[in-house]
């Protein structure tokens, strides 16, 4: 897995900076990214690949943020994404 990709196809949906809101735009936006993850890299990517990605995308966009609260938002996204890479994987043919 090439964690430069990673980021570069997740980044779309974390450079607007109510990435996190989990409101419509954003949701479409982080679904849009992983559609785009699941394309150009698979769907064998687990929970700890997305949340080092994102994690980095996060210190890149948004240093400034509280630690505790950006490592349990982190980790949100990174199962939800694990969650749906796991679901593309059981049923979609490669």
């Amino acid at each position: 897995m090439n964690m430069n990709t990673l980021k570069e196809t997740l980044r779309p949906w974390m450079q607007v900076d109510t990435w996190e809101s989990r409101n419509s735009y954003d949701d479409k936006r982080f679904h849009k990214a992983l559609q785009n993850v699941f394309l150009e890299l698979g769907a064998s990517i687990d929970g700890s690949q997305f949340e080092d990605a994102i994690l980095e995308l996060v210190n890149e966009y948004y240093p400034d943020w509280n630690k505790e609260n950006t490592e349990k938002i982190v980790h949100e996204f990174a199962l939800r994404a694990e969650q749906i890479a796991n679901y593309v994987s059981d049923t979609i043919p490669n």
